[in-house]
């Protein structure tokens, strides 16, 4: 709970924000003026995919264009 949300409990310790961090750190920023809706569209994939393959070892990213017949998870 504390690497998905710690920064959002209630009265959260410095350790419990710093460990939000890894969900933070993403490729993506404002340099450049995005479009609030295209940096959405590109900042919330980024994270679910980040999160699927490092806490679930599941692997998402070819499931933005198209399903997987076998694959748990589809489009």
């Amino acid at each position: 709970m504390e690497q998905l949300a710690g920064d959002l409990l209630p009265k959260s310790l410095q350790d419990q924000k710093i460990a939000t961090g890894f969900n933070r750190n993403h490729t993506i920023n404002f340099e450049g003026r995005a479009i609030p809706e295209e940096y959405l569209t590109e900042y919330i994939p980024e994270c679910v995919e980040t999160f699927n393959t490092t806490w679930l070892g599941l692997t998402i990213s070819c499931m933005r264009c198209h399903s997987h017949k076998y694959d748990p998870i589809s489009q």
